[in-house]
């Protein structure tokens, strides 16, 4: 229900919602697998929607193309990525997903994190910018709630990856309060 959601939520808050063929989505559902691994299939849903919304009203013209990886595995997210960057099927390419490199199931593999930084060295040299959240806690901490004992097990404070690859842009960390005239409240 994504474009149903990205509309609604475009209309509410006085903005236009997509014009006919502005939303495309590559997506193949009978593809999917690891399932239960990725927290079912419908798990990512509102993350999802809400990263169509943000970028709907960032960029209201903007044609979108929403790419499913078939899982939330390393070996799925990269064919996703690596399609998007061979065949040029973006210009910006934003991602809601990470997390840290060393947790105290193990470190994420010296051969991953080189295999994704190769493929975004080469979508910089294509123009394509890659945007990753920063995440939710910031830097994942072992004695936050995020990085801690029921979160995401970060062994050292450390900021998620792949935001934290030296080409790619993180974005997210700031939260503002606006008030009922428009004006700016505060920032953290």
């Amino acid at each position: 229900t994504i474009v149903a959601d990205a509309d609604e939520y475009a209309t509410r808050h006085g903005d236009a919602p997509f014009v006919p063929g502005q939303y495309t989505e590559k997506v193949d559902p009978k593809a999917w697998t690891l399932q239960g691994a990725c927290g079912g299939a419908s798990s990512w849903a509102a993350e999802q929607t809400l990263d169509v919304e943000a970028v709907h009203a960032l960029a209201p013209g903007a044609d979108i193309l929403y790419y499913g990886a078939n899982s939330c595995q390393d070996s799925d997210l990269l064919t996703a990525l690596t399609d998007i960057v061979a065949h040029h099927l973006a210009d910006v390419v934003t991602a809601s997903w990470g997390g840290p490199v060393h947790t105290t199931g193990g470190s994420m593999s010296a051969d991953v994190i080189q295999r994704y930084d190769r493929l975004f060295q080469v979508a910089a040299l294509e123009g394509i910018s890659v945007d990753f959240s920063a995440g939710d806690c910031g830097v994942n901490s072992p004695s936050s709630k995020c990085g801690g004992p029921g979160g995401l097990g970060s062994t050292e404070p450390q900021t998620s990856f792949p935001a934290a690859d030296p080409w790619v842009t993180a974005v997210g960390g700031t939260s503002i309060e606006i008030g009922r005239d428009g004006d700016i409240r505060r920032q953290t």
